[in-house]
C-alpha cells in the first residue's frame, strides 16, 4: 500500500459485507486507492447519508493500514450496528476504547461503548459506561450530555437495581426513655439509651412491564439488614446485647401504574408483602395495599392523595397483631431555587395490644435546594407527629390513655463534587424528641448517617 493512501480492494469489501451478501471474486470491483483523510471523511459522510455498507467498506480500508484509527473505528462500530451486526459493532467500539488516549477521545469512546452495549441489548452495561463517560468528561457540556443519555437508557431499561450502604452513629440505638416512670410505691427503670454504631445495607430490584401506551406493571423485590456495635460503656449495661438490636427485612411488591393521556395525572396501586426479623428471630409479617393518585395542578405545583391498608401478624405475641388504615395528602412546589414538599397523614391502628392500637397524625415539611451551595446539596426536613393510644400504660390500668408527641428535624447533605461515577457521599444528621404523658416513653436521640447516593 502506498504511504498515505488507502486501498479499497476486493478483500476489504468482502470483509465489510455480511457473508450472505458477499460477491464472488469474478464480480468484485478492482481495488481503488484513496487518500487516508479523504477515506475518513467519505466513510463518515456515507454513514450520515444512511449508506452504512459503503461507510463500512471505507472504514475497513482505513483500518487495513491504520488499525488504531479512532475515526475509522467509530464509523465501523456505528456502521456495523446499522447493518444489524451488534456483536461485531461492540468489538469495534472496544478497540476504539483501547486506542483512545486523550480525554476527549476517551469520553467519546466510552459513549460509543455505551451505545453498542445498548444496541446489543446490554442496558445495564450501557448505563455503567455512561457513568464512566460522565466521570471522564472533559467539560460540563459533555458531562451533561452523558447524564442525559444515561437517564434515557435508564427510562427504557425494564429493570432497575439499587444498593444502599450506610453507617449511622447514634446516642440512642435502642430508642430508650430518658427518665424512669413513677408508679405507686416507687419507680420503674428500663435499659438506658445505648450509644454505638448502626451499619447495614439494602438491596432492591424492580422489573417493569408495559401494558400499553399508558399503563405499566412493576415487580419489586427488596431486602435490608442492620447490625449495631455498642460502645465500651454501653456493653457494660446489664441486658445490652448487640445481637438483640440487629434487624432484617425481606419483601416483594406488585405495582400497577396508569398515566393519563395528557400526562398530568398518575394513578397507582401497590400490593406488598414483607417479613421483619429482630435479633435473628422472625418478628412480624406485614401485608399492605397502597392506592395513590397524583395530579399536576399547575406547571410547578403537584398534588397527591394516598390511601393505605395494612395488616400485621406478629410472631412473638398474637396480641400485637394489628390492622391499620391511612389517609394522606401532599403538595410539591418546584421553585427556581429548589423543591418544597408538604405532606399530612392521618392513620388508625386497631389492635389488642395497649402499645399498638392508636390514632395518629403526622405533618412533614421539606425543602431541597436545586443547586449545590459551597459544594453541598442540602435537604432540610421538619416533622411533627401526634399519637393517641387506645389504652393507658399496662402497669397503670386506671391511668389516662397514653398520648405521645414527636418532633424531629433532619438535614441531609450530598457532596456531588466528591463523588465518582455518578455516586456521591451523603451525610445525614437528625434529631428526634418524643414526649409522653408517661415519662417512660420520653426519649431523645441524635443520629448521624453516612452513605452513598446517586446524583443522576
Amino acid at each position: 500500500m502506498t504511504a498515505g493512501l488507502v486501498a479499497i480492494g476486493p478483500e476489504v469489501q468482502a470483509q465489510a459485507q455480511a457473508p450472505e451478501a458477499r460477491q464472488s471474486p469474478q464480480t468484485q470491483e478492482q481495488a481503488l486507492r484513496v487518500d487516508v483523510d479523504d477515506a475518513r471523511k467519505a466513510s463518515a459522510n456515507a454513514l450520515v447519508a444512511g449508506r452504512a455498507q459503503d461507510a463500512l467498506i471505507l472504514a475497513q480500508g482505513v483500518l487495513m493500514g491504520h488499525p488504531a484509527d479512532l475515526v475509522a473505528l467509530f464509523v465501523k462500530a456505528r456502521a456495523l450496528r446499522e447493518v444489524g451486526r451488534p456483536t461485531k459493532a461492540l468489538q469495534a467500539a472496544r478497540a476504539a476504547w483501547r486506542s483512545a488516549e486523550k480525554p476527549q477521545e476517551r469520553y467519546h469512546a466510552a459513549v460509543m461503548m455505551a451505545q453498542m452495549h445498548s444496541a446489543a441489548g446490554h442496558r445495564g452495561r450501557a448505563q455503567l459506561w455512561l457513568r464512566r463517560a460522565a466521570e471522564i468528561a472533559p467539560d460540563e457540556v459533555t458531562r451533561a450530555a452523558a447524564v442525559q443519555d444515561f437517564r434515557m437508557v435508564r427510562r427504557t431499561t425494564p429493570w432497575r437495581f439499587g444498593m444502599d450502604l450506610f453507617l449511622q452513629p447514634s446516642d440512642n440505638l435502642n430508642n430508650a426513655p430518658t427518665e424512669a416512670q413513677e408508679v405507686p410505691g416507687g419507680l420503674i427503670s428500663v435499659t438506658p439509651p445505648l450509644e454505638g454504631l448502626r451499619y447495614g445495607a439494602g438491596l432492591n430490584f424492580r422489573y417493569s412491564q408495559m401494558l400499553g401506551a399508558h399503563k405499566r406493571l412493576h415487580y419489586g423485590l427488596y431486602a435490608n439488614g442492620t447490625r449495631v456495635r455498642l460502645t465500651d460503656s454501653a456493653r457494660q449495661v446489664p441486658g445490652a446485647e448487640e445481637d438483640d438490636l440487629s434487624t432484617a427485612l425481606l419483601g416483594g411488591s406488585l405495582t400497577l401504574e396508569a398515566i393519563s393521556t395528557g400526562g398530568d395525572r398518575l394513578a397507582s396501586g401497590q400490593v406488598s408483602l414483607r417479613r421483619h426479623w429482630q435479633g435473628g428471630v422472625p418478628l412480624a409479617d406485614v401485608a399492605r395495599l397502597d392506592l395513590s393518585v397524583g395530579q399536576a395542578l399547575t406547571p410547578t405545583l403537584n398534588g397527591t392523595a394516598k390511601l393505605g391498608f395494612e395488616r400485621t401478624q406478629r410472631h412473638d405475641s398474637g396480641t400485637g397483631n394489628g390492622d391499620r388504615r391511612e389517609l394522606g395528602m401532599g403538595l410539591t412546589r418546584r421553585l427556581d431555587s429548589g423543591v418544597l414538599n408538604f405532606e399530612v397523614t392521618a392513620g388508625k391502628t386497631s389492635s389488642q395490644a395497649y402499645n399498638v392500637g392508636r390514632v395518629d397524625g403526622t405533618v412533614v415539611l421539606a425543602f431541597a435546594l436545586a443547586e449545590p451551595v459551597a459544594g453541598l446539596l442540602p435537604k432540610l426536613s421538619l416533622q411533627y407527629g401526634a399519637y393517641n393510644y387506645d389504652a393507658p400504660w399496662i402497669l397503670l390500668p386506671n391511668g389516662p390513655e397514653r398520648e405521645d408527641r414527636t418532633r424531629s428535624v433532619s438535614l441531609d447533605l450530598v457532596l456531588p463534587k466528591m463523588g465518582a461515577y455518578g455516586f456521591a457521599p451523603e451525610i445525614g444528621l437528625s434529631f428526634t424528641d418524643r414526649s409522653s404523658n408517661y415519662t417512660l416513653y420520653d426519649s431523645r436521640g441524635t443520629n448521624l448517617r453516612l452513605g452513598l447516593t446517586s446524583v443522576f
